[in-house]
């Protein structure tokens, strides 16, 4: 009887556990293994329509509960708004440095003038040390350079990877609207798969109003009849030395905007995987029969006569490997390790990686094209972000509508970021407890016009000058708050602010009888008030004179106070300053220095306060009279 009665309140507890937890609440992945609800939604609408959500809730397996916090962006791509990869390329420009995900913004946005980021997020795994595996060092030299092929600008930076026969696993971005903007390939070349995309060799593109395309035919050797060879320095232990070569007709670039030979025939020890790759883009600065080449500098030495004749100095071109099909025709690819959703359908893995409880990002799409990027916080328990393994990851994936979803790099790399004014800011909490310098990116970008602007700035109006290069901009407006002013003659002012106060603004169009916000805007700060000497209080003691200043400085403009008194110079470091033994008193040579910043642009400053308010004790005044009646007097009498 004791034994039935305990089994039948394990069970009475087990039911009363599950009706606890509200399961239409949730939405579960498609082997119910695991579901996620949203406890705390907060979303907005961000420049471009960007849509961006910061919601914290639960994900939920078997009757426990986890909590959970989950960014996402999503966008729909046009002629005005893309989603798009990017990494920075290094100071030799002869490969890539880790950044972070807001620096890899921002250097997005300095190579493509008139495009801004609205927000994004980091990329695709990549090698952390010198070496064809997660942090192995040694073997391989190339770094940093990603897992899987990756594809920026329509350039294919990486389209042989340091494992080219290993797994290729890419996602082409077509940013055409298309309910089916995705697109998965795997170019790995051991892959017999349907979804196969082959190399279809090294080319050289003549750019131009119309493009010219020759087959490079080898690397780094003489060229046969006919043939055209790449010439490009690569690593031979642990440096990069010059190339020499030669040649009848050699076009040489010697300051190429990116030049990466990231694999090598000549690399035996890759077992297999020593295969030619590179990546050259620049202008044909010489035309010459022989050239040292440095790091960051690409030849191309030719016997074909069409590429001779098509080819001059100043021409720009691009020497890529391509790929077959539609792969090599999209703007933007990036590589991944995991499928998560297809055509609505949840994938499953083993995996270990895919089972423990992680951060995560993922790429994706909605049923109507909708772009997606999703971050799942993790590894801070304590604080809320347990994070989630592969059932709960596709879980939030079809809460928020995501059908065709891929996995990049998880854990300590996660990170998003949305536009903050002229900055970014990250949205999410990165496990490594700051920012981590990644390899590439996915941004969320859309078109900026062309303004210029200059501020001037005072401690209650700013006055904004602006300058309009956009034809397609016929009417600007600047919002600050509910106020929205017109853009008249290049100037729009707003008055009656509070001093040191820090104010956002949004730059406005007009078309179409419709407002339209723009990326433009940022944050400006009226000036700090000028700080002042409200009065001097001067007394004595046996050892001399102590001189109480008085500065009033609301806003803290002040970076320097200095007293001047009787040849004596002292810096105010607090308020009662003390001059012993002096007792001769000539209220004359009293001064009062402060070097200040307004903050209103015209930097540090400096001003000297003579007429003084004095005040002191009776002995003061007694000293100072009669320091006065001495100077009359040798005054009169020499």
């Amino acid at each position: 009887m004791t034994r039935k009665l305990l089994i039948f309140t394990i069970l009475l507890c087990t039911v009363i556990l599950a009706l606890s937890v509200d399961v239409d609440a949730y939405t579960f992945s498609d082997n119910n293994e695991a579901g996620y609800r949203v406890s705390e939604p907060s979303n907005a609408i961000l420049n471009g329509g960007v849509k961006f959500y910061d919601d914290w809730g639960f994900t939920i397996k078997g009757t426990t509960e986890y909590s959970q916090h989950v960014n996402v962006l999503e966008m729909a791509s046009d002629e005005n708004s893309k989603l798009v990869t990017w990494a920075a390329s290094d100071s030799y420009n002869a490969g890539f440095s880790r950044k972070t995900v807001a620096n890899i913004a921002k250097d997005y946005e300095d190579k493509h003038p008139g495009w801004k980021v609205v927000g994004g997020m980091n990329a695709d795994q990549y090698y952390t040390k010198y070496g064809e595996a997660l942090g192995t060092d040694g073997s391989d030299y190339f770094y940093p350079q990603p897992y899987y092929p990756m594809i920026a600008d329509y350039e294919k930076w990486f389209s042989i990877t340091a494992t080219p026969r290993g797994n290729g696993n890419i996602v082409g971005i077509t940013n055409d609207g298309s309910i089916d903007q995705l697109h998965y390939f795997n170019a790995g070349w051991n892959n017999t798969a349907a979804n196969k995309a082959p190399i279809s060799g090294l080319y050289l593109t003549i750019k131009g109003e119309t493009e010219e395309k020759f087959l490079i035919n080898k690397v780094n050797d003489n060229p046969g009849l006919n043939e055209s060879s790449l010439y490009s320095p690569y690593f031979i232990g642990a440096k990069i030395p010059d190339v020499e070569v030669s040649g009848s007709n050699l076009f040489v670039v010697e300051d190429a905007e990116l030049a990466y030979m990231s694999n090598s025939t000549t690399y035996t020890y890759k077992q297999g995987n020593n295969e030619n790759a590179f990546f050259g883009k620049g202008k044909v600065s010489k035309l010459a029969t022989s050239a040292t080449l440095k790091r960051g500098q690409f030849a191309i030495n030719t016997n074909n006569q069409d590429l001779i004749n098509a080819l001059s100095v100043d021409d720009d071109i691009v020497v890529q490997y391509e790929f077959e099909g539609l792969l090599n025709t999209v703007e933007s690819g990036i590589g991944f390790h995991t499928i998560m959703r297809m055509d609505g359908v949840d994938r499953t893995s083993t995996a270990t990686y895919n089972t423990s409880l992680y951060p995560r990002a993922m790429l994706g799409r909605k049923a109507d094209g909708t772009l997606s990027l999703v971050t799942v916080d993790g590894r801070q328990a304590g604080a809320g972000m347990n994070g989630v393994n592969m059932n709960e990851s596709n879980a939030i994936l079809k809460h928020y509508g995501v059908v065709e979803a891929y996995q990049l790099d998880g854990g300590g790399s996660v990170t998003m970021i949305i536009r903050d004014g002229n900055d970014f800011k990250t949205v999410n909490s990165p496990s490594d407890g700051s920012d981590r310098s990644v390899l590439n990116a996915l941004l969320f970008v859309v078109k900026s016009p062309d303004i210029e602007e200059d501020l001037d700035i005072y401690e209650d109006k700013f006055t904004i000058n602006v300058e309009i290069n956009d034809p397609s901009v016929t009417k600007l407006f600047v919002k600050m708050g509910e106020d929205t002013k017109e853009v008249i003659n290049g100037k729009v002012e707003f008055t009656d602010l509070t001093p040191n106060t820090e104010y956002n603004y949004e730059y406005w169009t007009y078309k179409d009888d419709v407002f339209v916000q723009t990326v433009l805007g940022g944050k400006i700060n009226t000036a700090k008030r000028m700080p002042n000497v409200e009065y001097i209080n001067i007394v004595n003691d046996d050892n001399g004179l102590i001189i109480e200043v008085n500065i009033n400085d609301p806003d803290g403009a002040s970076l320097r106070q200095n007293i001047s008194f009787n040849g004596q110079s002292k810096l105010i470091t607090k308020k009662q300053v003390e001059f012993p033994g002096v007792f001769d008193i000539n209220l004359e040579t009293l001064s009062i220095s402060i070097s200040y910043d307004l903050n209103d642009g015209n930097g540090r400053q400096d001003v000297v306060f003579n007429d003084l308010k004095i005040r002191m004790n009776l002995v003061v005044y007694m000293m100072s009279t009669i320091s006065k009646t001495k100077e009359s007097v040798k005054e009169i009498y020499g």
